[in-house]
């Protein structure tokens, strides 16, 4: 075998080798023109996930997995597809659109697979651990893949596993406390120069009532403070103004029990409990130092005691509006939404401020599936307020109860 034909072999080999490269490279070009890049990710009205495209071609059928757990997620792989990083938003951005839009939603990330056997973009949905869904394709068409997460509204973090308490159902000072205590009040008109008795009009003895007298109006004075920096916010200033007045009269009830809502307020529930107890033992019959008693209670995990304090608030005051929206809260933890929702229909007829009864009504029609009633208690919550701690996620059930109406019409 002469030289020549001893490497005539090789050289066919490097020859085939170049001519297949040059066979691979068409292909591969064909291959990536079929790479879809996503050009935008966002929610539309029935808080579904919408993925579009840059190309108007049919994108593959992207597989879909939820992966339940401490670490909840969903993982949603679309191959023969890109992320335009140009055009979608970054991580961070997009998680603040996608969670306020889609309440449910942690955050969002994506990547592009490096190892996989065809290009593909991964889209990572993180959820709270509580949360249920079941993510699917909902819509494939030319651009643009939807995916939905269930067919029923799904219970956000935002919806308190358990309602907040209320103890005022506003900042007024009428309704705090009165401006003056009562037991006070009927002794004024002898300070303001009403008509006196002999016996108060002699001598010694109109100096007497007048020393008497002078540290009731002192402890009126400064009761009064109290309850201004009390509305204001100022609550270690306002304990020592209540505990002033209560130096100057013992009697002062309301001072005990607004004393008890301060500590209330700072989760001091033992001294908010003794603070009340000293107030009924001075009036037994004080609707409002019942109610702070029930938010003490439930604190502290007695739902039985907070509810028999709020039932006897409202039987002391029927139109006490924060005590029924309390026992609707105790009914509503104990899943008897037709006793919840008797307390919390009271409760807005006695004070329409009430928005977060409004809001909770709302969930238990979702619950009951009576979504145009739910739809109307979400908007009735929004109209007292726009700003509050429930106004989001009235907004977005509101939002999609009327996309899920829209559909079925």
């Amino acid at each position: 075998m002469s030289r020549k034909q001893k490497f005539f072999p090789s050289t066919c080999l490097v020859l085939a080798g170049i001519a297949g490269l040059n066979i691979l490279q068409p292909a591969m070009a064909a291959e990536s023109a079929q790479t879809l890049p996503i050009k935008k990710i966002s929610a539309d009205a029935s808080q579904e996930l919408v993925i579009e495209f840059a190309a108007k071609a049919f994108p593959t059928a992207p597989q879909v997995l939820d992966l339940p757990g401490p670490n909840h997620r969903v993982v949603i792989d679309f191959t023969d597809a890109s992320v335009d990083k140009g055009a979608v938003q970054s991580a961070e951005e997009l998680s603040k659109v996608l969670t306020s839009s889609i309440p449910f939603i942690k955050a969002v990330r994506y990547s592009e697979l490096e190892n996989a056997p065809k290009p593909t973009a991964r889209l990572v949905i993180d959820l709270p651990e509580n949360v249920k869904v079941k993510p699917r394709v909902v819509k494939l068409e030319e651009g643009m893949v939807v995916i939905g997460f269930s067919d029923q509204p799904i219970q956000t973090s935002q919806a308190p596993a358990e309602p907040p308490v209320a103890e005022t159902a506003s900042t007024t000072e009428s309704e705090l406390r009165p401006s003056m205590p009562e037991e006070t009040k009927a002794e004024e008109p002898a300070q303001a120069g009403a008509e006196k008795t002999p016996a108060a009009t002699s001598g010694g003895d109109d100096k007497k009532a007048a020393a008497d007298a002078n540290p009731k109006l002192e402890s009126v004075k400064l009761y009064n403070k109290a309850v201004q920096l009390h509305l204001a916010g100022k609550l270690s200033e306002a304990i020592i103004a209540y505990k002033e007045a209560l130096e100057s009269n013992k009697a002062l009830a309301e001072a005990h029990s607004n004393l008890g809502l301060i500590y209330n307020q700072q989760h001091n529930y033992a001294q908010a409990l003794s603070e009340f107890r000293k107030a009924l033992a001075i009036n037994p019959k004080d609707a409002i130092t019942y109610n702070g008693i029930g938010a003490a209670l439930r604190a502290e995990h007695d739902l039985a005691g907070a509810i028999k304090n709020w039932q006897t608030a409202v039987s002391l005051d029927a139109k006490l509006a924060t005590a029924h929206y309390n026992l609707g809260t105790a009914y509503e933890i104990q899943k008897d939404y037709d006793k919840s929702m008797t307390s919390y229909r009271a409760a807005v007829k006695n004070d329409y401020r009430l928005g977060e009864a409004y809001y909770r009504m709302g969930l238990i029609m979702e619950r009951k599936n009576r979504s145009e009633e739910a739809a109307e208690q979400f908007k009735e919550a929004l109209k007292v307020s726009g700003d509050s701690e429930y106004s989001e996620d009235a907004r977005q059930r509101l939002v999609y109860l009327q996309g899920k109406k829209g559909k079925t019409q």
